[in-house]
């Protein structure tokens, strides 16, 4: 390629500066413009393979995205006749970060962190364009001597970086290739997991590691070894790796917390680590003196060799480009799976010659294929003296792991006779592999992955399995390790009971929370109203001492409703409400619901809104108030059945309610006083939802048991275990009832003489359960994980291909004791026991099969959404659409559940679904907005209907430059006029709507918005004649559309005939004022609108106020107050409540108008809002100053 010409012979290449695995770096000569260039040519080997050209591609985009002085500027990219592509950058003169520490080191403090703040600097702005190098290390880092800056940095080769959104043109990643530099790769880029920007931050950490030490993170032999450390094993302190050189322990804590193995523990975001390192002081910080250190140098092997040991990363379902539409097929795609236990063997050779290795890796190869095979495994893959088999494929095992445990002991004695200065460090794992077309050398899958980074770090001689094994029933015995989820494998087995011991655990250290729910019992019976909370950690034993109440209870002659909570795919709104109508009606002797409802004296409206949530759908007209209205319903039936007997209504998994249910409950617990009631609800305190519900009501804490407590259970039931055996057990249950259960599964089976003998977690024995299913239970179990803790039948099944015989399988999960049945009038509905075995369930199978599930969730959610319109359920469903990778589709659902949540509850508790859609949304839009249009204006709509008009307009500018229809553009700067009023931007709102009101047909439902807005501009403006004008309009289209469509939009009717009375009210003219107002609120009780009598009695009590009407102003303003109970408006009620106050202050009345103040006062803190708090406690001093 030396002296070719390239671009038309506009460029020179002149000689080589670099060469790397894809491509040779030139420097060439642009005669064009006379100035020295960089020029990457990809390899001649590569030209014809797509994945190069690809990544060489990637290169381009990704770099010519990004303009930094401290990145490298991309100034073309082509690709000559013959199909060479290059790549024309700026040239950089100087030295690579490698030089420099070759010669320069060790580096002052301070230059160390002027190098790096400068590299992070370039991060931060790639990070912000979506873009993440994932290949950074010294040689792509250049520092040129500048003027004012000797070590200007220059970061290189974005040649494996990955743009953070999903690119249109395929996967970025090619199946099982783990792409980077082993040294400098984070641990989740080692594993192959997907990763983000705090992937570049890690190797930052890394390159700091070597800049202070000059030495590497981690090292070995082989590239296997050094990923296998990345993965596992914490790095040794700078300080510590060189002890003659001083390293700032500050900066050493810097470098440290960048190499956490957990991402979230790192910095999370470049300008943060910047921060980080420029708040350090290098004053006075001694230079440290030139030393000569040795380089360890590492043996490589290629990528290809590697590829055999590595997870292969799913490529079908991990691109949003995915259509959903992939998903009705079947999903099989991967290959066959299979449950099989996995041993390596890694032959460490040191202590022999070259000559000596190359023949004892050839015999040991033979030898581990023979042992193999021998043990009926079958040998996969040699990587050097590495190699691995598997047990269990294509014939099954009855106990795989054994199987590989006889073969590794049988291994290891024969390579100790024959050999005696060869180790051995040997892996095993358990689980679930792909094998496709039965090539079992091209098997994949975590077992692989585990077992060969076990057999890495293993010592000498020493046999590691992982924690799937540890799970299994196996005969292997393990003992635990020091590092968490590694065992080492013994040769001696558990001990078997001969007998099983019946053992019950009864409810243990809670004698003092059952003296409080006898207290509970009795306030009812007492008929005092009571409510209260039962609360604790996952596993603490709510759901028990709920059963044990309810036993007291009916024991005591008090009626019981049971409505406990669920989450699942299609739940129907306010489910619990419905169970808790439907218990309550059973208590009462008739022959259907509806006489039973007439029986207890409800109202005809009552009963309606009561069928309605048996349904669960909201009730129509009552879409505004569907809260208020449920809750003055529920209030009804249990006041009349309480008035029969006294009644206790119980209510589990209360976080797992909607919010319908929740606000209707704590409006229950309210309006219940004086009556024989009590309400019990039971959760996980930390959950918002239950400490909301804490903060007013008796709270039941379940703490840890005591560990006296638990010892003397097991002393009493297990006489012949030892001391520290019980100790173990006490303190691997951390002390929560449901672990001591799970234990006590296993030592009615088993005898352990010492604590290595018994499972490391509870969930260890919960995993062996799992893991001695069948493989088509197990996947059902998986997808009944995926599905929840409780769930009806017809959503799993709805979530099974038809092939599966669902009965066989669930049979078998039952007969585990993992799932209970229970079935109601309705439904069977499924329950895991425990509810913790949902997520392990769902946490063992595999990326691609979890990935496989949850899109058969999300085909489920699409057939029956429709049914249910839960805005709850949609929302979790669209964050399984997200998990499973499908973007765009999770957007579109986000959109709906916000839909339905504006429709159901108004608009500020929509606000948390409307965040997790824009953030959804921001992800997706980032260059592909347009398609979206319609998400973004309904997004804008429900936050200016929430009074968050700021981000209303900053959601808006997405759109500026998008090209639209006409009524897309007309509602767009309709809502950015809304917006721009929200703000008081009178003028700049107004040339919105001017601009919206020239994009629009006459007489549309569309035109009389804007026309309506128009006059709430001009009113502010306080332009009375421009202000009737427009309003006029919008009167005139209502009064000649009377089609279904005008009842989505009552606003129309009453709204413009407001705001003319409003601009009457400024012009002095109040009679015409009182006329339209009168009219307003004539047309709001005609569309039964609640916000439209709320305004406008409101102001007709204002004006008539001013008029000095006193009495007929305060039967306005408690009309007005009536209308915001209806509708669920706590700011309007708050202004209503304090106007009424004032006006009882002025005509004298400060003892009522000081009770409406402090009701205020109480209800401003109960809604957080600060501003009206203010307004009615200095109202309230000044009426108590005045008494």
């Amino acid at each position: 390629m030396l002296g070719r010409s390239i671009r038309g012979g506009t460029i020179e290449l002149q000689s080589v500066i670099g060469d790397g695995g894809m491509g040779r770096v030139y420097k060439g000569v642009d005669r064009n413009l006379s100035r020295i260039v960089a020029v990457k040519v990809l390899r001649p080997e590569h030209q014809s393979m797509e994945t190069a050209k690809v990544y060489f591609e990637r290169e381009a985009r990704s770099a010519s995205k990004l303009w930094h002085p401290n990145i490298i500027q991309i100034i073309d990219f082509g690709a000559e006749e013959d199909g060479t592509l290059y790549l024309v950058m700026e040239y950089v003169p100087g030295r690579n970060l490698a030089d420099i520490l070759d010669k320069d080191f060790p580096l002052p403090a301070e230059r160390t962190v002027r190098i790096l703040s400068q590299l992070l600097t370039a991060l931060e702005e790639a990070h912000n364009q979506g873009v993440i190098h994932r290949d950074l290390k010294p040689e792509n880092i250049m520092l040129q001597d500048i003027p004012g800056n000797p070590d200007f940095v220059k970061v290189l080769d974005f040649g494996v970086a990955k743009a953070m959104e999903q690119d249109a043109a395929g996967p970025m990643t090619m199946a099982g290739l783990v792409m980077g530099t082993p040294h400098f790769m984070s641990p989740e880029q080692a594993l192959g997991h997907e990763i983000d920007h705090r992937s570049d931050l890690y190797s930052v950490g890394a390159l700091m590691y070597q800049m202070l030490t000059r030495q590497l993170p981690f090292e070995g032999r082989l590239v296997m070894n050094v990923l296998a450390k990345v993965i596992s094993e914490r790095p040794e302190p700078p300080s510590k790796r060189c002890p003659d050189i001083y390293i700032l322990p500050a900066l050493e804590e810097v470098c440290l917390r960048a190499m956490r193995k957990n991402a979230a523990g790192r910095y999370q975001n470049a300008a943060e680590f910047r921060g980080a390192l420029l708040a350090l002081d290098t004053t006075g910080v001694p230079t440290p003196e030139p030393q000569e250190t040795a380089i360890p140098q590492t043996e490589t092997i290629s990528a290809t060799d590697l590829e055999p040991f590595r997870r292969r990363k799913r490529t079908a379902f991990t691109d949003s480009v995915y259509d959903l539409a992939v998903i009705q097929k079947d999903l099989d795609v991967t290959g066959e799976q299979r449950r099989v236990g996995v041993l390596t063997v890694q032959a460490r050779l040191e202590a022999l010659s070259t000559t000596e290795q190359g023949e004892v890796t050839q015999d040991f190869r033979r030898l581990f294929e023979s042992e193999v095979q021998r043990f009926a495994g079958v040998p996969t893959s040699h990587i050097g003296a590495v190699s691995a088999g598997v047990f269990g494929y294509p014939r099954t095992l009855e106990d795989e792991v054994r199987f590989a445990v006889q073969a590794a002991s049988s291994i290891r004695q024969l390579v100790a006779e024959r050999y005696p200065r060869v180790s051995l460090g040997i892996g095993i794992a358990h689980g679930s592999i792909v094998v496709p077309d039965s090539e079992i050398g091209a098997a994949y899958g975590g077992p692989l992955d585990q077992a060969l980074r076990l057999a890495g770090v293993a010592g000498p001689d020493e046999v590691l399995a992982d924690k799937s094994v540890a799970r299994l029933n196996t005969s292997v015995h393990l003992e635990a390790t020091q590092d968490e989820g590694v065992f080492r494998v013994r040769d001696e087995a558990p001990e078997r009971r001969q007998q099983p011991v019946q053992v019950a655990l009864p409810l243990l250290g809670r004698q003092r929370q059952l003296g409080q729910s006898q207290e509970l019992l009795a306030l009812i019976s007492a008929g005092e109203a009571t409510s209260a909370a039962i609360v604790g950690p996952e596993g603490s034993g709510k759901s028990r001492m709920l059963a044990v109440l309810a036993r007291d209870a009916e024991r005591q002659r008090i009626a019981v409703v049971n409505a406990p909570s669920e989450r699942f795919p299609s739940a129907q709104v306010g489910l619990t409400l419905a169970r808790l109508v439907k218990g309550g009606l059973e208590l009462v002797p008739a022959t259907s619901r509806q006489e039973a409802m007439i029986e207890l004296g409800l109202s005809t409206d009552q009963m309606k809104v009561l069928k309605f949530l048996l349904k669960g759908v909201p009730a129509p007209h009552h879409a505004r108030f569907w809260i208020e209205s449920s809750a003055a319903a529920v209030v009804a039936m249990v006041r009349a059945l309480s008035r029969r007997a006294p009644l206790l209504i119980i209510c589990d998994s209360f976080e797992s309610a909607d919010m319908l249910t929740f606000k209707v409950m704590d409006r229950l617990t309210m309006r219940l006083e004086g009556e024989r009631v009590g309400v019990v609800i039971a959760g996980v305190a930390t959950h918002p939802l239950i400490s909301a519900f804490c903060a007013n009501h008796i709270t039941i804490s379940l703490p840890e048991l005591e560990e006296k407590e638990v010892d003397r259970f097991l002393g009493d039931n297990f006489p012949d275990l030892e001391p520290d055996v019980r100790s173990a057990v006490t303190k691997r249950s951390k002390g929560l009832p449901s672990n001591i259960d799970l234990f006590v599964r296993y030592l009615r089976s088993y005898l352990p003489r010492r604590p290595e003998d018994l499972p490391e977690s509870p969930m260890d024995v919960l995993g062996s359960c799992l893991d001695e299913l069948p493989e088509s239970a197990r996947k059902l179990a998986a997808i009944a994980g995926a599905l929840g803790a409780s769930f009806p039948l017809d959503a799993l099944s709805g979530s099974c291909p038809k092939s599966w015989d669902l009965r066989t399988n669930l049979q078998i999960i039952g007969e585990q004791g993992l799932l209970s049945i229970h079935e109601d009038e309705d439904r069977v509905w499924l329950r895991f026991e425990p509810a913790r075995l949902s997520r392990l369930a769902l946490a063992q199978v595999m990326d691609e099969t979890r990935v496989e599930i949850h899109c058969r969730i999300a085909r489920y959610y699409e057939r029956t959404r429709g049914n249910t319109k839960n805005p709850d359920h949609d929302f979790q469903w669209a964050r399984q659409l997200k998990e499973a990778g499908f973007d765009k589709d999770a957007v579109k659902m986000f959109a709906i559940a916000a839909d339905n949540a504006m429709a159901l509850y108004g608009p500020v508790p929509t606000l948390p679904v409307l965040d997790s859609l824009l953030h959804s949304a921001h992800e997706v839009f980032e260059h592909t907005t347009g398609p979206f249009q319609s998400v973004i204006l309904k997004a804008a709509l429900f936050m200016i209907r929430a009074g968050h008009s700021n981000d209303a307009l900053q959601l808006l500018g997405r759109l500026e430059h998008i090209e639209m229809t006409s009524a897309a553009m007309a509602e767009f700067y309709l809502l950015k006029g809304e917006s721009l009023f929200g703000l008081g931007r009178m003028e700049e709102a107004l040339e919105a709507i001017k601009v919206a009101a020239d994009t629009v047909p006459n007489r549309s439902i569309l035109y009389a918005h804007i026309h309506m807005q128009a006059g709430r501009i001009y009113e502010r403006l306080e332009d009375v004649e421009q202000c009737i004008q427009e309003s006029q309009k919008t009167i005139d289209v209502v009064a000649n559309r009377k089609d279904r469509l005008l009842a989505q939009h009552k606003q129309l009717a009453w709204r413009p005939l407001l705001v003319q009375g409003k601009v009457f009210m400024q012009a002095k003219n109040f009679e015409q004022a009182y006329q339209r107002l009168f009219d307003g609120l004539e047309a709001a009780e005609l569309q039964d609108d609640p916000i439209g009598k709320v305004e406008a009695n409101h102001h007709l009590a204002i004006l008539l106020r001013s008029q000095g009407q006193f009495e007929e102003s305060c039967t306005a303003y408690q009309a007005a107050i009536d209308a915001t109970i209806v509708c669920g408006d706590i700011r309007s009620r708050l202004q209503t409540v304090l106007g009424l106050a004032t006006l009882l202050f002025e005509l004298g009345a400060t003892n009522a108008c000081e009770v409406l103040l402090e009701q205020g006062i109480e209800l401003s803190r109960n809604a957080g809002r600060l501003d009206m708090l203010k307004s009615y406690d200095k109202w309230l001093e000044k009426v108590m100053a005045a008494d």
